[in-house]
């Protein structure tokens, strides 16, 4: 029934090139800061930014040389192997100390890579995980995790740590960052368990711990990047900046700004554009702006820390909803976050740690015509950790309280030239949960070989849609160390992932409907894992099984529905095998490759996703030259019958390689990345056929890296 009230009505300005579109106006006081910096970002680059940078950096050049004396930044592999990671077990442990599969990607892997986003470090260095930029079934932008195999429609089965504490946006829809790219300038090093974690809550069945550099910094950096390609020449803009000092009283101040734009690259086959009647050039997946900011305060003896983090990204619409919209007003595909943090330790066995993530979206497309919708999101808690050492025994454990929901959403239609609410349609209603979780871990060292832990999470859920549940998550370990060198791992761990409010409740996106029967969805996963290690030398090799049930996916009830309803598919088993090979016979040259290979019981498809994974690179320092080449392939894609010219395009292996050289002067850096190396022309698919996302095509970047 059409709803009688009376429509909220937002005039477009006189310059189309100035549209305003709903959430604009709810602006905080950065993004005044990304407004300044637009002249600068603009051309010509020689004229605006070369001055700006040499100002910005005389305004710092009281601040001493930058210290990376608590930095992951220049290890050896020996060195690696004794940093103390927490994305397993809430606690510091080293890796070969961890239960189940976990890596380091260092700062300096980062910097040698010239690497832009986490998509960039997670495809080399992590076997099995698949990073996309976007969504295979309904072209949703942003970079996309998917790891060992595992897919479902909407959501990621993922949960991404900012310093060990916040868990980012997921409550509408079941994605960490919707609209974003994880950019790496301020990132000192990054966790990654591939096993299920389950001390640490819902979504760990994969777990990355992002790592800030401006918890640690002393000095002060600069960034400057400019990217090239073959037909627009310049096609982006980018300049980050990490500052950072301790004060006389031991205190600890850090922070980093970024600012940058990406025209994107125009689409190149028409047969994958959605019937696109427009220019090529006007169909692109470009950023229009973005800018991120962060802070962190540290006392002197680290018993408190806050942390906050700021980013908003406005990114072409492009495909998204299976619906080509031209790169211009009033299409966008725009993210904001605030993520903020504060942990505070009353002795050295007890941590308390608050914190709160709010969260705006946005979507405005071309579907027949103007049409966009918007959610505001938020989540807040409250967590209460414990640790405890007696005898051989080391505990930990600890409570947590958590409300998350949506505050807000609008839909908004196209009528006389303006955007108007329609208030009878509704992305999903505003809806929040509840949940209360209580967590432990035992490790016991049996001897100076052998090492087991056992643990689990208990999470209730007042949830979505007056649903309600409570799930149990155990797992156990067991690390034998036969001799220096050789390691033995075994694992056995459950997790899940709760519904999102579009699972549940979802209405407004036709033709999707969520239901309020849809189950958590959950993972078993039983793992074994041989380490083989010397000084510069390690290889490691894992098998495990995963039994994936209960993935929540929108179908038809009957043919002639034209609706798709939320449910929970068949349980599927995934058996894979994973392997590491790290060389670095000195800090000047090392070399890596991995690789994984799944199968699927009954030999079932996966579509959208890989079956084979081959990743690796190699660094070479010749005096103030480096030299850094790494690359990714991609097996076969399974798509549906249903999807031919999807599968003639985008369903066929893909290698990917990048090439990075960089000239250090006395601790100011000049580089060049080449992304795309071999130029390899190659598409993503979605769900509906002809439309495919295209991988960019080769880009030449050049930047400048300043330290004070």
């Amino acid at each position: 029934m059409k709803s009688t009230k009376k429509a909220s009505v937002m005039p477009l300005p006189r310059d189309p090139g100035q549209c305003i579109l709903p959430g604009n106006s709810h602006k905080i006081k950065f993004e005044f800061l990304m407004l300044k910096f637009k002249s600068v970002i603009g051309l010509p680059f020689s004229k605006k930014v070369i001055p700006f940078i040499i100002g910005l950096l005389s305004s710092t050049l009281t601040f001493s040389q930058d210290n990376q004396a608590d930095s992951v930044y220049n290890l050896s592999l020996e060195e690696i192997l004794n940093v103390p990671v927490s994305v397993s077990s809430k606690t510091s442990q080293t890796l070969d100390d961890s239960p189940g599969t976990v890596r380091v990607i260092t700062r300096q892997q980062i910097s040698d890579m010239n690497a832009r986003t986490l998509k960039d470090v997670l495809n080399v260095f992590i076997p099995g995980m698949d990073v996309t930029p976007n969504s295979f079934k309904y072209d949703d932008r942003g970079e996309f995790y998917f790891s060992r195999g595992i897919y479902t429609d909407f959501s990621q089965q993922i949960l991404i740590l900012f310093n060990g504490t916040n868990k980012f946006s997921e409550t509408t829809f079941g994605s960490p960052f919707v609209a974003m790219d994880f950019t790496l300038e301020n990132i000192d090093h990054i966790e990654v368990s591939s096993s299920p974690a389950p001390v640490q809550g819902g979504s760990a069945i994969t777990t990355l711990n992002l790592i800030t550099r401006d918890k640690t910094i002393d000095g002060s950096e600069i960034q400057i990047n400019t990217g090239y390609n073959s037909s627009d020449f310049l096609q982006s803009n980018k300049v980050s900046g990490q500052i950072g000092k301790t004060t006389s009283g031991g205190w600890h101040v850090g922070s980093s700004f970024q600012v940058y734009s990406d025209k994107g690259q125009a689409y190149r086959l028409p047969a994958g554009n959605g019937g696109f009647l427009g220019s090529a050039s006007d169909l692109r997946d470009g950023t229009k702006n973005a800018s991120n900011f962060t802070i962190n305060f540290t006392s002197p003896n680290k018993k408190l820390e806050i942390g906050s983090w700021y980013k908003v990204t406005n990114k072409d619409a492009f495909l998204s909803g299976l619906s080509a919209s031209q790169s211009s007003n009033p299409y966008n595909y725009q993210g904001k976050i605030f993520s903020t943090y504060l942990s505070y330790s009353p002795s050295a066995r007890w941590t308390l740690t608050s914190g709160a993530v709010n969260y705006y979206f946005e979507n405005f497309y071309q579907y027949g015509t103007p049409s966009g919708y918007n959610n505001y999101n938020y989540d807040y808690y409250l967590e209460s950790l414990h640790k405890y050492a007696v005898s051989s025994h080391s505990f930990v454990y600890g409570v947590k309280a958590e409300f998350e929901g949506q505050s807000k959403s609008n839909t908004f239609v196209w009528k006389d030239s303006l955007f108007v609410i329609d208030h009878s349609l509704q992305v999903a209603p505003n809806s929040n949960r509840t949940i209360l979780s209580a967590f432990a871990e035992d490790n016991w060292k049996v001897s100076n070989h052998l090492n087991f832990a056992a643990g689990g999470r208990l999470d209730h859920y007042n949830s979505f849609g007056n649903t309600e549940f409570t799930t149990m998550n155990p797992r156990l370990s067991a690390i034998y160390d036969l001799n220096p060198n050789m390691i033995f791992k075994a694992l056995f761990a459950t997790s899940f992932r709760a519904p999102a409010i579009y699972d549940v409740q979802g209405n407004g996106i036709p033709p999707l409907s969520g239901q309020a029967s849809v189950k958590p969805e959950k993972i078993k996963t039983t793992e074994v894992s041989f380490l083989y290690k010397k000084e510069n030398f390690r290889f490691r090799v894992v098998e495990y099984y995963s039994n994936f049930s209960d993935g929540i996916v929108f179908s038809q009830k009957t043919t002639t529905d034209p609706l798709l309803y939320a449910s929970n598919s068949n349980s599927i088993g995934i058996y894979g095998t994973e392997v590491d090979f790290n060389f670095q016979p000195s800090k000047y040259f090392y070399l890596f490759l991995n690789g994984s290979k799944l199968s699927y019981l009954d030999n079932a498809p996966l579509y959208y996703l890989p079956s084979f994974y081959l990743n690796g690179g190699t660094n070479l320092k010749v005096k103030d030259l480096n030299f850094n080449l790494t690359g990714y392939y991609r097996g076969v894609r399974e798509l549906p019958a249903s999807l031919v010219i999807n599968k003639q395009y985008a369903s066929k292996a893909q290698f990917n390689s990048n090439l990075s050289i960089t000239y250090d002067f006395h601790g100011t850096k000049l580089y060049t990345l080449v992304e795309n190396l071999l130029n390899g022309d190659y598409y993503m698919p979605l769900s509906a056929d002809g439309y495919l996302h295209p991988l960019r095509k080769r880009v030449v970047n050049v930047g400048l890296i300043v330290k004070l």
